[in-house]
């Protein structure tokens, strides 16, 4: 099978990436008419997170996979379709997985594999990633101030601070293959 090209969107969280999804997911139809294809494989609600869920042992995925069934799976599913581009996207991978461990597992059925990162305004993302924690996305107790601090306090691993992200990303995947929003 021929490489195709991977448009993989990786989030940030809370930058509107459920629209994304949500468009992606029930576009597929017109989108692969353009030669874009927003695969199935993978999918738990309407995102790719199946693939970075698998890498990491995510407590979410109900039944654990073994990400090389994942990566099979998608080659035959890709084997079925006319398509020059494959459109995948999770916030799953941002933080959870080692782009070059993601470049790796990828690079058999993609190249060139092209990287789209959105960002939010820092102190937004803060508050917005703190009310879904507190709503119960996570077990989160403390008040805004506390979580704000503790952001503020570890600027190497904060997911505010982008460049830090976005080099790790670029290092493996060069800058020229990262879009950036």
């Amino acid at each position: 099978m021929q490489k195709k090209q991977l448009i993989l969107h990786i989030g940030y969280p809370k930058t509107g990436t459920t629209a994304i999804q949500n468009f992606l997911l029930h576009n597929s139809g017109e989108l692969l008419n353009s030669g874009y294809y927003y695969p199935k494989t993978g999918i738990a609600t309407n995102a790719h997170h199946q693939f970075p869920w698998s890498m990491t042992n995510d407590p979410r995925l109900k039944n654990k996979i073994d990400p090389k069934v994942l990566i099979r799976s998608l080659k035959n599913e890709l084997k079925q379709v006319n398509c020059s581009t494959v459109l995948m996207s999770s916030e799953g991978f941002i933080f959870a997985i080692n782009p070059k461990y993601l470049r790796d597992y990828l690079s058999d059925l993609f190249d060139p594999i092209t990287i789209i990162i959105y960002l939010r305004e820092p102190l937004s993302w803060i508050e917005s990633d703190y009310n879904q924690a507190v709503k119960g996305h996570r077990a989160v107790t403390e008040d805004f101030n506390s979580f704000f601090g503790n952001h503020a306090r570890k600027p190497k691993n904060s997911p505010i601070n982008y460049f830090e992200t976005i080099s790790s990303w670029a290092k493996v995947f060069n800058w020229g293959n990262l879009r950036v929003r």
